[in-house]
Parts: C-alpha cells; structure tokens; sequence
C-alpha cells in the first residue's frame, strides 16, 4: 500500500465577510447561540466577478506555491461542488486551463457537503493503485445566491470559497483509512435545484450526524487497528 503525504495547502475567499454577530441582529439571537449551533464566526459572499473557477484557480496556484512544485507535476485534478450552473466544460478542466497543465486528467464530483473528503478520497485510491503521483483536490463553492436570507437554518451555514490541497505518494507507508456512508432515504433533507433557493432540514440532519458519525469513527479506527 503506498503511503501519501500533504505538500501544499491554499485557500480564496470573496472579500465580503458576514460575520455570526451581523446575523445574530438580523435573527434577534446571540451571536453564541448561532456559534454553538454551527461553530462559525464568520462566511463570505462573493461578487460577479469570484466566479467557481476564478476561486478555484486561486486556491490552487496558493497550493502550488506552498508545495514547491511545478504545475506539470500535476496528474489529477479533482474539482468538488454543489455550485455550478455549468454543465461543460467542468471546473476542473477551466482550473487545468489556467494553470496551463499540458497532460492530466480532469474530474468534477457533486457529493454534497461532503464533496472535498469524497474528492480527497478518490486522489488517494488513483496514487495507491500507481495510476498517479501528484493529484490537485478542490472544493469550491458559491452559495449565497441561493441562499434564502430570511431563512435562518441556512444563512448561519453557507457562504462563498474555495480551498485546494496537492497530495502526492510517499514511500513512509503512513496509513489512510476512510469509510463513507451514504443514506439516499433522506435525500430531501437538503435540496438545491438550479433556479430554486437552497433548503435544508437541518433537525433531521444533526441527528443523523451525531448518531452516525461517531459510529464510523469507531469502524474506521477499528479496521485501521
């Protein structure tokens, strides 16, 4: 089993911070309670002009400078979003585009908020298998167009951003273990259709977090002995 290491990181965020505090006055709660309930202070809204791939492109050449590496080391892009109105050419192509990439392979997923692990996961089992040694894994998006402001349940959660890592193989053998799950019954439990707002049981969801994540927490540290 090849071993995989972490050689750079970036991220872009729009410049528009909406910060847990300018909410709280919008919703008449406390800025704690919007933070225990989600745990962040801060999102950010984009404008016309922070559009998926410009957010991805620069969180990548972020990651790129981190990692010290050349783009044309690059075999695989994956991009990760729930954002895009664009059905070709994918993100992941645009970001190849930009960064002038002569030869790799270029992959968008829709996973949900899940996407980046999902992303992250799909690079690592191309590197153990030997078909790469370099992948450039994104998540992207843009979701406060969609957002319906009046709506408390999402407007705390979602914003605009994107954020990049480079892995690569690694001859240490470090270990890497994941276990994912999915539950296709619940599917309506947060929904987005091109044209509508975004909308989420966000009740039903935490429950299902908080009874299923720790329970594969659990399986993964136990098949990882």
């Amino acid at each position: 089993m090849s071993g995989i290491k972490i050689i750079g990181r970036g991220k872009y965020l729009p410049k528009k911070e909406v910060t847990s505090a300018y909410l709280s006055k919008k919703f008449n709660v406390t800025e704690e309670y919007i933070c225990k309930v989600c745990g962040i202070k801060s999102r950010w809204y984009g404008n016309a002009e922070d559009t998926l791939e410009e957010m991805a492109y620069k969180a990548s050449l972020e990651a790129i400078k981190n990692g010290n590496i050349n783009c044309n080391d690059i075999d695989l892009i994956i991009v990760a979003t729930t954002s895009s109105n664009k059905m070709m050419p994918g993100i992941s192509y645009l970001v190849q585009s930009y960064l002038n990439i002569k030869d790799c392979m270029c992959l968008d997923i829709l996973a949900g908020c899940n996407g980046f692990v999902n992303a992250f996961d799909i690079a690592q089992n191309y590197i153990e298998i030997g078909k790469i040694n370099t992948a450039l894994v994104i998540g992207v998006e843009k979701l406060s167009s969609v957002l319906n402001a009046d709506d408390m349940s999402t407007a705390i959660l979602f914003g605009d951003g994107a954020g990049a890592t480079i892995i690569t193989k690694s001859e240490n053998n470090k270990k890497y273990y994941s276990k994912f799950k999915s539950q296709g019954q619940n599917a309506e439990c947060l929904t987005y259709e091109i044209g509508k707002k975004l909308a989420m049981d966000g009740t039903k969801i935490y429950k299902y977090a908080v009874a299923e994540v720790p329970r594969l927490v659990n399986e993964t540290l136990n098949e990882a002995n």
